[in-house]
């Protein structure tokens, strides 16, 4: 069989990309001054998922907001408020069905000292496969 990028591909968590093709983002900028996401990050996400590819990666995601990687990512730190929850789940569907992944980064991972936050990670995987759950 010959692999193109129009192939499928089954990823080891069981999802199937529609495709080989991926689009990932290096910074968007585009959350409000507290982390949370907004309709223009919504709208950039659907105009990327309108371009077909099989599947998106995001920006950075900040676990810890005293180490952002630049003003305007996305932060969550603690357990999402019910307007987080709202603005994460309106990003989500901007994918319009495309496979999405979230770029998680931590302050070791950009290049700043001062500790750990894997726990934070560990947080946020643990609401992601929460939400995911719940539907």
């Amino acid at each position: 069989m010959d692999v193109t990028r129009a192939s499928t591909l089954e990823l080891p968590c069981g999802a199937v990309l529609p495709n080989r093709i991926s689009k990932a983002a290096m910074t968007e900028g585009l959350a409000t001054p507290d982390g949370r996401p907004t309709p223009a990050l919504e709208r950039l996400y659907g105009i990327w998922s309108d371009g077909g590819a099989g599947m998106l990666l995001s920006g950075n995601i900040i676990v810890d907001r005293d180490h952002l990687e630049r003003p305007g990512n996305v932060v969550i730190e603690t357990e999402p408020d019910a307007d987080m929850k709202a603005r994460l789940a309106d990003w989500a569907k901007a994918a319009r069905g495309v496979q999405a992944a979230m770029a998680l980064r931590e302050a070791s991972a950009v290049g700043f000292g001062g500790g750990s936050s894997s726990a934070g990670v560990a947080r946020l995987v643990h609401m992601v496969h929460a939400a995911r759950a719940a539907g």
